[in-house]
């Protein structure tokens, strides 16, 4: 029990990783992983990256920090998850929508299915 919880907390503690990948790379290599889309309206840091990932991972809708994060521009940025997670992606997108309509629509979050399929 306790080496479980000591292995959670340093994968938490783990740096994001960034990859350069292109879209066509994504369809081909990822269309069928767990994964979002975070589009905001103005530039975004990559340094808010980590903290998103943490909050799923606080919030219950997956147990695992992405994979990867891919840089599309200064607006968005793509989270890939390891094959065979759980992710609960009805909460997660119910709760990221809702939360972006009381910011303003500040951000827009998609997943990775539709964006690949759509770009």
């Amino acid at each position: 029990m306790r080496i479980q919880i000591i292995e959670r907390n340093i994968k938490t503690l783990l740096i994001m990783v960034f990859k350069s990948l292109t879209v066509p790379d994504l369809k081909k290599d990822y269309m069928e992983r767990h994964g979002f889309i975070f589009r905001g309206q103005r530039k975004c840091d990559s340094k808010y990256c980590d903290p998103v990932c943490d909050a799923l991972i606080k919030d219950k809708v997956t147990t695992v920090r992405a994979e990867f994060v891919v840089k599309i521009d200064e607006q968005t940025y793509i989270f890939v998850y390891p094959e065979g997670i759980s992710f609960d992606a009805p909460y997660f997108y119910s709760k990221a929508t809702k939360m972006g309509q009381m910011l303003g629509g500040l951000y827009r979050v998609d997943t990775l299915t539709h964006f690949l399929q759509n770009n």
